[in-house]
């Protein structure tokens, strides 16, 4: 398991993970310094489209929202993932290992140098198996024709 921990230096980072480790630490996500939900993410630019995949276990499709706004080529991912468990359950939660809570996510497509040109009309999004699928197709480039320049 990877996990990045805020602190002054890598020495007192991992003192604290061990201590808290050896005093039964409740919370593993407040080690890192918040207590924000943050969901990972990873997006793959191949030749045909752009593909966002977010880990959300346990995520229901009413629950998430997918938002692309042509004019800054941002994606924005946004919802609230839940604990599966009523409230007498949660009392005997002893580990919180999973990350719950609301989450708003947001992505550039492309650079400013090199814009997107993203199919807003044809995105498509999944949810199957914790992992939400973003498919955001490219626009075909349109073949470059020739024409003769008026000089006035």
């Amino acid at each position: 398991m990877s996990c990045v921990y805020n602190a002054t230096g890598p020495q007192q980072s991992l003192a604290e993970f061990f201590e808290a480790i050896q005093n039964g630490v409740q919370d593993f996500h407040s080690l890192k310094g918040d207590d924000q939900f943050v969901p990972e993410v990873d997006i793959f630019d191949t030749p045909e489209a752009f593909i966002v995949h977010v880990s959300l276990p346990g995520a229901i499709r009413e629950d998430i929202g997918v938002e692309f706004d042509a004019d800054t080529n941002e994606i924005q991912i946004s919802g609230v993932v839940h604990r599966n468990a009523d409230e007498e359950l949660l009392k005997k939660l002893v580990i919180k290992g999973r990350g719950v809570g609301v989450f708003k996510r947001k992505f550039r497509l492309g650079t400013q140098k090199r814009p997107a040109s993203v199919d807003a009309d044809h995105i498509t999004a999944k949810l199957e198996n914790g992992i939400l699928s973003v498919l955001a197709p490219k626009h075909e480039k349109e073949a470059s024709e020739k024409r003769r320049v008026e000089i006035q």
